[in-house]
């Protein structure tokens, strides 16, 4: 799919969202804004969490990175408090406000990590810390653990490749080698997620269509989507080294289909209800190009996306 048109004729804008539109900064000023910021996030029940000001919230609204939760939500959570920008001092309003937390999903948190490079991301864990001594058991009294004792919870900045195994492990049907799960886990959505964002577009879930993604030109509340987006891992170009294996190893998986249109019976469905809503078809095709580690996120390099736009066949438009 070529990058979106930015000819303004071709934007299906809301009622009156117009003139509202031109009052605001663009998606691309908005990204580039928060490129510049030094985010920090917790990974926690399947999903990356910070609390944020109230326009560093605004801006992840604007580009669809993230959804706001109640702060109950989060509860139990270390969130770290951030803004926009260069890490300073909360002005007086932000410091008298609540902070807004959000909630990123697993392929949103990994592209403003990876491509953005404006996050990073802390793992939750349990025990002592690295560097300090274990407390001898013996000590406690009563049968009670001693203070600062196994019970303790801390922090610890996930690397990239760290980062990368911990989501990909999220969904997989096998944790322990989520590299063969391509047919419906983060490794699929990440890599449709980015490949769509790189050319302009803005996508967020499409659950509500029965996709997997929906595919807008600006915020939600401006436009009408454009795409839905249903994701298609190829079954026949799944092979990967397997680090696992003997050494150089290459090991032709074939990925369970759970994502994509499998019948035509889905396919006609799908495409009933994308012209019931005015939007477009896409299946997008995500297979690797060449064997590679997907336990690294150097796998990228070796993924492929292709789009088919699907439409359906009206003999009255299409005579010869």
């Amino acid at each position: 799919m070529p990058p979106i048109e930015r000819d303004e004729k071709k934007v299906a804008y809301k009622r009156g969202k117009r003139r509202v539109a031109a009052k605001q900064p663009s998606p691309a000023q908005c990204l580039e804004w928060l490129s510049r910021s030094n985010l920090h996030g917790v990974l926690c029940r399947n999903a990356v969490w910070l609390a944020c000001t109230r326009q560093l919230a605004y801006f992840l609204e604007r580009v669809c990175l993230g959804r706001r939760a109640p702060p109950e939500a989060a509860a139990g959570v270390p969130v770290f408090v951030n803004a926009l920008g260069a890490p300073t001092t909360p002005s007086a309003r932000d410091a008298e406000t609540r902070p807004v937390v959000v909630r990123l999903s697993p392929e949103e948190a990994f592209y403003m990590v990876h491509r953005m490079d404006c996050l990073v991301v802390h793992g939750v864990e349990r025990g002592v810390p690295p560097g300090e001594p274990v407390p001898d058991p013996m000590e406690s009294a009563g049968g009670e653990s001693a203070p600062g004792g196994d019970g303790r919870t801390w922090l610890m900045r996930l690397s990239r490749t760290e980062l990368w195994s911990a989501l990909a492990r999220l969904g997989a049907e096998n944790p322990e080698n989520p590299g063969r799960d391509l047919g419906g886990g983060f490794i699929t959505r990440y890599a449709a997620h980015a490949h769509f964002r790189n050319q302009g577009w803005l996508p967020r879930s499409g659950l509500q269509y029965g996709a997997d993604f929906v595919l807008y030109r600006n915020h939600p509340s401006l436009v009408h989507s454009d795409f839905c987006v249903v994701l298609a891992p190829d079954a026949g170009a799944g092979a990967f080294e397997d680090p696992a294996g003997d050494a150089g190893e290459t090991v032709p998986t074939a990925p369970r289909a759970r994502l994509g249109l499998r019948k035509w019976t889905e396919v006609q469905a799908a495409s009933r209800l994308c012209v019931q809503v005015n939007k477009g078809l896409i299946s997008a095709s995500v297979t690797f190009s060449e064997p590679a580690d997907a336990s690294t996120p150097a796998c990228l390099r070796s993924i492929a996306v292709e789009e088919t736009v699907l439409r359906r066949f009206n003999p009255e438009r299409n005579k010869p």
